[in-house]
């Protein structure tokens, strides 16, 4: 039963959002992929992990 009442709980939560898209028939979803940029932008990169050569293919002959 708690997955029905999560569920209930936040159509009551968002139901002004939820209703606004069916009424103007559009989400934020082109300011929510706006949003993302910058903070791609600030997030600090992982370093991809040293492999050995073995493991990446170092050690076989160049395709032709």
């Amino acid at each position: 039963m708690t997955p029905f009442v999560n569920l209930a709980r936040t159509i009551r939560r968002h139901f002004d959002g939820i209703l606004a898209y069916f009424e103007a028939g559009y989400t934020t979803s082109v300011s929510e992929g706006l949003n993302t940029k910058p903070r791609l932008a600030t997030t600090p990169r992982l370093e991809p992990p040293e492999l050995p050569a073995h493991r990446i293919g170092c050690d076989t002959p160049a395709r032709q």
